[in-house]
């Protein structure tokens, strides 16, 4: 600020005049740029790098924070209504600058209200400037018709009928922005934006450059606290590009009204993983949108609007004779039947909210997910500390247990087991921290069966095994075998010093990175610790629990293959995935969130088959058991063998399609074998 506005030997009256008539190349030049520069904003830059720059903009504004009006162009409305030539500007110009600023204000409006990282999603602040928040947007578009009326009236008063068409589109692409952010889903909004992406592109060449339109000193009259940056704008094929990936991104939120006014927690999470993983990454406006429809007043986990949670807690909590009386909160507040039902209540509406914020943190940007899972995941442990301390102490044991079992452990193990296999997909550990992850991931999934299954028998349903609990079971033994079949084998390559262990130190960077990476993994699930950081010690106390002894490699590659195969049967053949698929997500046949599943259970056979391939190669180069002789766990005389941990890159190379819905989650290790040289063909048989 100090620096003041102009510099020595500039002249005040060069500054750019806004109401200046500009010809129709100018206009189109200019709205062209201001979309270049409103997208760099979508990106993260400020907007004082950005739409700030625009001197026709930033008069508006000016003039908004003087008037508290509808600001314009000129002193006077005569220029705007005498001569035709200025209503390019006075009119034409001026409604696509009003309603970009009206959109500037919807769109910072929209994310701040949903969560949101000002530093890695989008930056919000005007910097002492107010973006026409009192403005109404049915007037800006009242506007924005009645600029494209009189387009309309000059095709044939004119010639200049191409550089009006062009105009035309420009102003009924910012119609359709607007249209399309307030009212949400519309197939014909969506299809007509298509088509005036490819008549922007088409007519982009008419503009003609006017640089004095756009200031890049504009942030010297603004309320900046911090140091300048240079103007920021994206080339106008990457504000093509950026639009499109918007308006695919709108259209991918909208779909969430597939899924129908109650649907289930299966659906509604692997919905939000697909939209999570879709390439690029959605913008922080498009996120925000989708956070809008699942938290604002009226929606999917407002009110009563997600009731499924409610009816499943309140099964639990009636698991036995003692059942709480939730209609006893109409009686007396004084009364010991009203005492329980409260104190029963509350707690559920703390549960709630804890997994609304598990579905929050599925919506933020990819590097944040997994640490908004962490914080998730705390507020879990917190809940269940809570829970047996102080919050419901007229529950019997079979009601704890049936919450605790039925509830808060299942969606804890799954919380934990995204955040390990997104560590995976993020290149966070080290290669001997993969193994330790997959065998707390194994764990996990295991458990969280064992519960499931145990809610099953809660929740009295119907027929105790049904397709929903084959389902989710087989899923979740499934993914526990695909785990540990992974940890095995990397416990094989750590014993051969393949995969090499550090010396431990705490005074060491090494043990600090590891309290950074893994200690949210030690708490309540008690699995990492300090002292238990050694593969083979887990595989002794998660699979040798009697004899108490180590496994040799060669136990622990079939026992790896063991693995492999109970999860190849626990995944559902094709003739009953559709089935079940229906019966878990709560969906119509053929939908295509039933689809998706579908297609990662053949992923997962895909991974299980790679990684018995690998396990067969190493095993080419192992010393095999022999009777009566002691297991030695080395490689045979004259083998050597490579170990590649393959990058997220290269995985998702390998398969175009991705795994997991696009996340590269299974790491699975590439052995490379070199057999000894036979010094004779007969040598080479034997």
């Amino acid at each position: 600020m100090d620096s003041g506005w102009y510099e020595t030997g500039e002249d005040p009256a060069d500054e750019f005049d806004v109401s200046h008539k500009l010809l129709p190349t100018e206009i189109i030049w200019i709205m062209d740029e201001i979309l270049c520069r409103e997208m760099a904003w979508l990106r993260g830059f400020a907007l004082f790098q950005t739409i700030f720059t625009s001197t026709h903009i930033h008069h508006l504004l000016r003039e908004y924070s003087r008037t508290k009006t509808w600001p314009t162009f000129s002193l006077t409305e005569r220029a705007v209504t005498d001569d035709d030539d200025a209503k390019y500007t006075h009119l034409c110009l001026y409604a696509f600058c009003m309603a970009t600023i009206i959109q500037c204000d919807m769109n910072a409006e929209l994310v701040a209200s949903q969560q949101y990282y000002e530093e890695e999603d989008l930056n919000t602040q005007a910097y002492g400037l107010n973006l026409c928040s009192t403005l109404g947007d049915e007037e800006c578009l009242r506007q924005l018709d009645q600029a494209l009326d009189w387009l309309q009236k000059q095709e044939t008063s004119n010639d200049l009928s191409e550089e009006n068409r062009a105009i035309t589109q420009r102003l009924r692409l910012r119609r359709t922005l607007m249209l399309i952010f307030m009212h949400g889903h519309d197939d014909v909004e969506f299809a007509s934006f298509s088509s005036q992406l490819r008549s922007l592109a088409e007519t982009h060449a008419l503009g003609q450059t006017l640089e004095r339109a756009f200031d890049p000193k504009a942030y010297h009259r603004l309320a900046i606290g911090g140091p300048t940056r240079e103007p920021a704008s994206l080339s106008f094929q990457q504000t093509i590009a950026d639009l499109r990936d918007l308006h695919n991104d709108f259209r991918a939120s909208s779909r969430l009204s597939e899924l129908g006014p109650h649907p289930s927690a299966e659906a509604l999470q692997r919905f939000l993983w697909w939209f999570a993983s879709r390439s690029p990454q959605p913008s922080a406006l498009a996120r925000a949108k989708l956070q809008a429809q699942l938290f604002s007043p009226g929606s999917i986990f407002a009110s009563n609007n997600f009731p499924r949670l409610q009816i499943e807690m309140k099964g639990l909590l009636a698991a036995d004779e003692r059942a709480f009386d939730f209609e006893a909160l109409e009686s007396a507040p004084g009364s010991e039947a009203f005492r329980r039902a409260n104190t029963t209540a509350q707690f559920m509406q703390n549960a709630f909210e804890t997994v609304a914020d598990f579905y929050r943190a599925l919506c933020q940007n990819k590097c944040r997910i997994r640490r908004c899972l962490i914080n998730s995941q705390e507020h879990h442990e917190h809940l269940l500390m809570d829970f047996f301390d102080s919050n419901l102490p007229d529950l019997s044991d079979t009601q704890r247990n049936s919450i605790k079992e039925g509830y808060l452990e299942p969606t804890m193990a799954w919380q934990c087991a995204w955040i390990i296999l997104l560590g995976a997909e993020h290149e966070i550990y080290e290669e001997y921290e993969i193994g330790l992850m997959y065998r707390v991931l194994e764990d996990m999934a295991r458990r969280a069966a064992s519960s499931d299954a145990r809610r099953t028998r809660h929740m009295k349903r119907p027929s105790a095994w049904d397709d929903y609990s084959v389902g989710k079971f087989g899923e979740l033994t499934a993914l526990s075998g695909l785990a540990g079949g992974l940890a095995q084998f990397y416990a094989a390559l750590s014993r051969l010093g393949l995969i090499k262990f550090p010396v431990w130190c705490a005074e060491t960077s090494r043990q600090r990175m590891w309290e950074i990476r893994l200690d949210h993994l030690s708490g309540s699930q008690n699995i990492i610790t300090p002292e238990c950081r050694d593969l083979e010690k887990l595989n002794v106390r998660h699979l040798n629990q009697e004899s108490k002894r180590s496994l040799t490699v060669w136990q622990m590659l079939d026992a790896a293959e063991q693995e492999f195969s109970a999860t190849q049967k626990f995944l559902p053949p094709p003739q009953e995935q559709e089935n079940i698929g229906q019966a878990m997500f709560d969906l119509p046949p053929r939908h295509w969130i039933i689809q998706e599943w579908v297609d990662e259970i053949q992923r997962r056979k895909k991974v299980v088959v790679q990684a018995r391939l690998e396990i067969h190669t190493l095993k080419r180069a192992v010393l095999p058991p022999e009777a009566g002789k002691l297991l030695e766990n080395k490689l045979r005389p004259g083998y050597s063998v490579t170990v590649n941990i393959p990058t997220t890159a290269e995985r998702l190379e390998s398969d175009r399609k991705g795994s997991m819905m696009g996340h590269a989650w299974w790491v699975i290790p590439k052995i490379t074998l070199r057999e000894p040289q036979a010094s004779s063909p007969l040598e080479k048989i034997d």
